[in-house]
């Protein structure tokens, strides 16, 4: 077992763990040849939750009874334990006491084991990086701890060191409480003084579970579906699963979460203390969106919606990551102004520049505990320092107002300027501000070397020296910037550009990226009959509802530059107005993923090289589907279902100099597809229909449409259409799925390849070929048709039991059924003409031909 010195501070993970454990299983039980067994985590000592339907579990023999009799009621639980042993109950638990209790646990009423020592009383988590490791010995007044640290009523179980890529069912630990003796080594000091401090405020038993492990990352404690739209750890995982892990097993991600949480759940428990961050601080945008999902997810996990997170922001420090550390901070913040179930620790100021582990362990905790009292126990407690709530840019100078000030500002060290705020004009370059408090509540900002403020930063660096902004109850005042972030949450339901919604600090811009809270609806509504280009912002994770509306008919384009994640619903178009074209328009390498819905007007992917990936489950497109850019792909991935009037490879409904493509591993239901582009015959769109994908279109394929400027010409390179073996293709225009209907002042070019290769199923029927069939518009290198001139006639290499043959204006000019080898052209077919003919498998073809030639 690995063991670190106890000199650095951290707790030593030693062989007495095994000792404990294996005493304990001999305690658990009472008769011999019992089969039931239970998880460490249910080991003498154990405290449960009071209050609350308990879950309990363990393993047994398969599908055999199991009788669980606690002391406290004598009531009997019964369930049974499925095929692999596994069986799971929940118990009610009392009020908390001093008293100790035991539970039994029989299979088929005749093994029984005892489970003592038992304790109702408070049950907490706290998780994360070095900074929730570190021993008590580490505190800077460490030498009185042990004077008190007795405490037989406090139970700590901590959880052992190790990370792996597969589930674990348990782990090697027990419940121990903290002496005089043991005290320094053998606990961590956060979870200790933040135990003692619960402990004397509640005076009821309270346990810890302590599962924490230093340098971890914050993907390292999350399962892989929460990595969707984050490239470095899909690669960290990928390339761990390969063989290659990091150096430092703590930053595998999924390897803390399967060996060091999972065993934990679904446990109990009141609440959650995380103090975490430091090893992501060089990937701050993705800790934004990777933070909101590891609390949704461990919410899920412990089976409480509304589970309460004591978010302990990063401490001071001169870190080499710069406004990283600063922007990690903001997004632990900006946790508990969209959350009512979550509270943030403000720690910069009790940091160390030179250190990244700061000695001051006893002040955490004790904002830990008036955060638990405020949000946990709804006490009325001041737990927050002051946070800005208004302020007014006044020509030079800047006005604050704060809340949560209690009886009102102070300087803590007693000096006439409040120390680490900057202020910045337009040019976003910022200078020191003199900063004074002018009122219990407020405060005034100026610089001489900016004499027309627009942004305000306070406290806004990895470390700040100094800090002497405090409320009257000596909780330090919250940092913040107005400037443009990285991280925008929205505060509450409003405006798009309402700054308020983004919690006054200012409004998203395409570099920044952007979470709707879930709960909150954010709308962008606009009036105009221009059409109209407006950037959200780069990444946008939609946990709530976005709305989007023009009120007039004319086109909104509303780009993104990077990702969408929607869990809820982004909604384009207002019910009851008049909108036209309001438009999701991806510019860069994207997806647009999540389990949520999306019903929008169009979506575009307008950059050239680029990728979309689709892989919502529902996505509801009202006019269409369409890539702008050059050389791009949209994939639909196998987990989406989405309709759309129109498909097309192009930007213009066929319009563009590009070529393009569609991969459909998913469903696909369309109107229309243009299967087209008005390029270069060098160059041809592609659409696969790949293994388990779907494709139904129920109007027509259109092939490659000219602008006015090529009316009465023939050009353009034309589409592949390929539906891959697995490949689903539904149409529902006869055994022809093309449609040269005129439209505009535009001719058609039926130049198109549409592949059906063997396994491939159309309109319901697999087909069983040993070649691929292709309905092709160009002459195909066997010679199926033949026209002469000389005769006037068509012949045909095998009968065809089908034939049409159209203008290039998409008249029908001729139509017969049961064909023989040859027909004559009737008067109508003048210069070029196109012959659809059908074979007896349902196969089509169709080809080009030339009376003039």
């Amino acid at each position: 077992m690995k063991t670190t010195k106890t000199k650095s501070g951290f707790i030593s993970q030693n062989s007495l763990f095994f000792f404990v454990y294996i005493l304990t299983c001999f305690l658990l039980i009472n008769t011999a040849n019992a089969t039931i067994t239970l998880p460490a985590i249910f080991s003498p000592g154990v405290v449960l939750q009071q209050n609350t339907n308990a879950n309990i579990w363990g393993w047994a023999n398969p599908k055999q009874p199991i009788k669980i009799i606690p002391s406290w009621d004598n009531k009997t639980y019964t369930t049974s334990s499925d095929s692999t042993g596994y069986w799971i109950v929940k118990v009610a638990t009392p009020s908390a006491s001093n008293n100790s209790y035991s539970i039994s646990f029989t299979e088929n009423s005749t093994n029984t084991i005892v489970l003592s020592n038992v304790l109702i009383g408070e049950v907490w988590i706290c998780s994360g990086q070095s900074n929730m490791v570190l021993a008590v010995s580490w505190d800077i007044n460490s030498a009185s701890v042990p004077n008190d640290a007795d405490y037989p009523f406090i139970k700590i179980f901590s959880v052992p060191h190790k990370a792996t890529l597969t589930v674990q069912k348990d782990v090697v630990s027990s419940w121990i409480s903290p002496t005089s003796q043991t005290v320094l080594t053998n606990f961590s000091a956060i979870p200790f003084f933040f135990a003692r401090n619960l402990y004397k405020h509640l005076n009821i038993p309270i346990g810890i579970i302590h599962t924490a492990y230093g340098s971890s990352t914050q993907e390292a404690w999350l399962s892989e579906e929460n990595f969707t739209g984050i490239d470095y750890v899909q690669k960290l995982l990928a390339d761990s699963r390969a063989g290659n892990p990091p150096s430092i097993e703590q930053t595998i991600p999924t390897g803390l979460y399967n060996a060091m949480l999972k065993p934990l759940v679904p446990f109990s428990v009141k609440a959650v203390c995380w103090y975490q961050g430091e090893s992501n601080a060089l990937h701050p945008d993705e800790y934004n969106i990777l933070l909101n999902r590891f609390i949704s997810s461990w919410r899920k996990e412990f089976e409480q919606p509304s589970l309460p997170f004591l978010v302990t922001q990063l401490s001071g420090y001169a870190s080499s990551a710069k406004d990283g550390w600063s922007k990690v901070q903001e997004s632990q913040y900006k946790l508990s102004t969209h959350d009512n179930s979550i509270s943030t620790i403000i720690t910069y100021d009790l940091g160390d520049s030179a250190n990244i582990h700061p000695h001051n362990k006893q002040d955490v905790a004790t904002r830990m505990l008036l955060a638990a009292q405020k949000l946990v126990y709804s006490e009325n407690v001041q737990s927050q320092g002051p946070s800005v709530s208004k302020i007014v840019f006044d020509g030079s100078s800047v006005r604050l107002s704060y809340k949560d000030v209690g009886t009102g500002l102070i300087s803590k060290n007693g000096s006439s300027n409040v120390n680490n705020f900057m202020v910045a004009g337009y040019d976003k370059l910022f200078y020191a501000a003199t900063a004074s408090i002018i009122s219990p509540d407020s405060l005034v900002l100026v610089s001489s070397k900016v004499t027309n403020p627009k942004y305000v930063r306070y406290a806004f660096s990895p470390y700040n020296a100094n800090v002497n902004l405090y409320n009257s109850d000596g909780l330090p005042a919250v940092p913040f910037r107005t400037d443009s972030t990285t991280n925008l949450s929205s505060i509450q339901s409003g405006d798009w550009n309402d700054i308020a919604t983004w919690g006054g600090i200012g409004l998203p811009t395409k570099d920044d990226n952007v979470l709707i809270n879930s709960g909150h609806v954010v709308t962008s509504y606009i009036n105009s009959a221009l059409a109209i280009t407006k950037d959200l912002c780069k990444n946008l994770n939609v946990a709530g509802v976005l709305q989007i509306s023009n009120q007039q008919a004319a086109n909104y384009y509303t780009n993104v530059y990077g990702t969408v994640s929607c869990d809820g619903s982004i909604i384009y178009g207002q019910t009851g107005s008049t909108v036209k074209g309001i438009y999701l328009a991806f510019q860069d390498k994207a997806s647009l993923s999540g389990i949520g819905t999306v019903n929008i007007d169009g979506l575009n992917l307008q950059s050239s090289n680029s990728e979309c990936m689709l892989s919502v489950p529902t996505i509801k497109i009202k006019s269409g589907l369409q890539i702008g850019g050059t050389n791009s792909k949209i994939i639909i991935g196998p987990s989406s279902n989405i309709t759309a009037t129109t498909l097309s490879p192009s930007s213009s409904a066929g319009q563009a100099a590009n070529a393009s493509s569609f991969d459909i591993y998913g469903t696909l239901k369309v109107s229309k597809v243009y299967l087209c582009n008005n390029s270069t015959d060098t160059l041809k769109s592609h659409i696969t229909v790949k293994n388990n994908g779907s494709l139904s279109v129920s109007t027509t394929l259109t092939p490659v449409r000219g602008a006015s400027t090529v009316s009465g010409t023939i050009g353009g390179s034309g589409c592949i259409l390929s539906i891959e073996s697995g490949g689903v293709f539904n149409y529902q225009t006869g055994n022809n799925p093309l449609d040269f209907t005129v439209s505009s002042n535009s001719v058609y070019d039926p130049k198109l390849q549409v592949i059906y290769n063997q396994g491939s199923i159309i309109n319901g029927v697999t087909l069983l070929l040993t070649q691929a069939t292709e309905i092709n518009s160009v002459n195909r290198s066997t010679n199926v048709v033949k026209y002469s001139r000389l005769t006037n006639k068509l012949e045909f290499s095998e009968p065809f039991q089908k034939i049409k043959i159209y203008s290039t204006l998409g008249q029908l000019l001729f139509s017969a059924e049961k064909a023989e080898n040859f027909i004559s052209l009737p008067s109508t077919c003048k210069g070029i003409c196109i012959v659809s003919v059908g074979d007896v498998i349902g196969r089509t073809f169709n080809i080009k031909i030339n009376t003039n030639n």
